[in-house]
């Protein structure tokens, strides 16, 4: 018999309406943030590329589908963009054109500070080390930046997906050698990426329904699954 069925689907409906049982990954806000302020993310990605690509769009697809799968994708229904921090030869853009100075504060996926606004992280020093994946696991690696502690491509205008030596930071740092460590060939062996998160903002917490209500609305449902389920068919012993 398939009746009984009809309680559990019913409730379930009801509850998905609610949003009481709706499970799914989100952007979590750090702590001691209110509704209003405003933050950005920032990891080491956890899967290594060689830096043959010289175009910040499939970087950044390759940082955004980590992060996706790490549930850092959306945050309060609204999807999460991802960008690469990295420099590409002159004349495109250097990694302190692709993060903008504001006063937006930066953490890692372990909610520790980074920085306490955008370009305090040319300033040689971090807050912390980025050295926490996408997934918030601890990763000491190398990573690609073809950038100088000034957030500028370097003179030889080495960038991004150019052929040859490239630098690269050291994720574990939070001196000046966390973008600027050394220098790597860009075709082997690969290595990680930093990425940074669209600014995301605080949103007002929604307020649960209250059990009366809860129960107000559920007990139809219940009572007619109840009697659908149980009913015993006419002419039964």
């Amino acid at each position: 018999m398939n009746k009984p069925r009809i309680l559990s689907s019913g409730l379930t409906s009801l509850l998905l309406v609610l949003g009481v049982s709706v499970a799914q990954a989100d952007v979590l806000p750090p702590l001691g943030l209110n509704p209003g302020d405003q933050f950005r993310l920032i990891f080491v990605s956890s899967q290594t590329r060689v830096s043959d690509e010289a175009n910040f769009g499939p970087l950044d697809a390759f940082v955004t589908g980590l992060a996706s799968a790490a549930g850092l994708g959306v945050y309060n229904g609204t999807p999460v963009g991802w960008h690469v921090l990295g420099s590409q030869s002159s004349p495109g853009l250097s990694a302190i054109d692709r993060l903008p100075n504001s006063v937006v504060p930066i953490y890692d996926t372990h909610k520790d500070l980074v920085a306490n606004v955008a370009h305090d992280i040319w300033s040689g020093a971090l807050l912390h080390a980025i050295d926490y994946t996408e997934a918030g696991v601890i990763l000491d690696t190398l990573v690609w930046t073809a950038t100088l502690l000034n957030g500028h491509v370097p003179p030889n205008n080495q960038g991004l997906g150019d052929f040859g030596d490239e630098i690269v930071g050291s994720s574990s740092a939070s001196d000046s050698t966390w973008v600027d460590f050394g220098e790597a060939f860009n075709l082997n062996p690969p290595h990680s990426f930093y990425a940074f998160s669209d600014v995301i903002t605080v949103a007002a917490p929604v307020s649960a329904p209250s059990s009366l209500t809860l129960f107000l609305m559920t007990a139809p449902v219940l009572g007619v699954g109840f009697w659908l389920g149980w009913k015993r068919p006419e002419g039964a012993a």
